[in-house]
């Protein structure tokens, strides 16, 4: 039988219903607004049973605008991202156990992927070694689920053309309009130096993550505009994004 029909949505919404509730409770008797995650992780998971790949596709879309948040006890996070990859990452560890091959042998064995092997290995002899296992720890853990989903979930998820182009547009619109508004918030500050950060706050720590950012995306607009004909809106609105973020970049006055 399939998955979709043993699912009962009744129970789902009731389930749903009383997370929103006893989150917004906790939320307000503990002024922690992270309670307000339960009803959200909760559907997440259902998705997760019925089909993960909308949830890799949902922490595309949610990556530019990810904030920091910092707990009282000194542990930071980025809201929703980091979440979003824990989850994923035990996903694919359950799924690779429960199926076996998801990822092409081809694959594992590409020279990039074994780059990232000795990357890694390299990673915990240093961390054997380390001064401050807590931190390195810590780190470690970071990296796991970073390479996890954005590597080898993504090899597996991210296989045609198609699916490039989702993830592209996951990707492409936030960005851009979080460019749109940076640009308009610095255009007020008359685009000084000295208000850069400020332009970009509280999505971009300061203007060095941003520029960087916005570098990396930068050459996926001349691949993502070669898939769509001479004068489709897709392909407008691209070589229109290129130059607004071209002025991005170089208003984020970030030195190479």
């Amino acid at each position: 039988m399939d998955i979709l029909g043993r699912i009962d949505i009744r129970r789902i919404v009731q389930t749903g219903s009383f997370l929103l509730l006893a989150s917004i409770l906790g939320a307000l008797l503990t002024n922690e607004p992270l309670w307000l995650l339960a009803p959200v992780a909760f559907l997440i998971t259902c998705q997760l049973i019925i089909d993960f790949r909308p949830v890799f596709y949902l922490l595309l879309l949610v990556t530019p605008g990810a904030l920091e948040y910092h707990f009282e006890s000194g542990f930071s996070t980025d809201i929703p991202t980091e979440p979003l990859e824990i989850v994923l990452m035990f996903t694919f560890i359950f799924l690779v156990i429960l199926k076996g091959e998801l990822l092409q042998r081809k694959f594992l064995l590409h020279p990039v992927a074994i780059v990232l092997y000795f990357h890694l290995g390299w990673i915990l002899v240093a961390t054997i070694y380390s001064q401050d296992i807590v931190i390195s720890l810590k780190y470690v853990l970071a990296k796991a689920w970073y390479v996890s989903v954005f590597f080898f979930l993504g090899g597996h998820v991210l296989r045609e053309e198609k699916h490039f182009k989702i993830a592209f547009w996951c990707l492409f619109i936030p960005t851009l309009a979080i460019v749109i508004n940076t640009l308009i918030r610095h255009n007020q500050y008359g685009f000084a130096f000295s208000e850069v950060n400020k332009s970009m706050w509280p999505i971009f720590r300061n203007h060095v993550n941003y520029a960087v950012f916005l570098a990396l995306m930068f050459p996926l607009l001349f691949r993502a505009a070669a898939w769509y004909d001479r004068f489709s809106w897709q392909r407008m609105l691209i070589n229109t994004a290129k130059v607004i973020i071209a002025a991005a970049i170089y208003f984020s006055y970030t030195r190479s």
